[in-house]
């Protein structure tokens, strides 16, 4: 996984008193190309959808999703990222992982744990 140079910007503004949006999105796609920071969008997104939880520890936030029994079946999910936005948001991290064949028995859990180092 990879947090984002548009993600690590937004912070950026954020702490310098400007405006910023945290994330309020997941999506998935099904390309499985390798992460950058210079990413800005999942490389072939199928769908992006609210965040279930987030929560709060020591230095780290972590936000969790899950897609359901009955979206994106017959699909192959080979990415995920987090963004502020359902659409044209900013894309904060991107992760491609092993292939996952969805179907409709069996739900998908995406958990993304951001945690700030010092």
């Amino acid at each position: 996984m990879v947090f984002t140079d548009v993600g690590a910007n937004e912070i950026r503004d954020w702490l310098a008193g400007g405006a910023a949006t945290a994330p309020t999105h997941f999506g998935v796609g099904d390309d499985n190309t390798a992460e950058t920071k210079a990413d800005t969008a999942l490389a072939n997104e199928l769908t992006t959808d609210t965040i279930d939880t987030d929560s709060t520890s020591d230095k780290q936030v972590e936000y969790t999703w899950t897609l359901l029994s009955t979206e994106q079946n017959s699909q192959s999910l080979k990415e995920v990222g987090l963004f502020n936005a359902a659409a044209a948001g900013d894309m904060f991290t991107r992760a491609t992982h092993a292939t996952v064949a969805k179907t409709s028995s069996i739900e998908v859990r995406y958990k993304i744990r951001v945690r700030l180092v010092n």
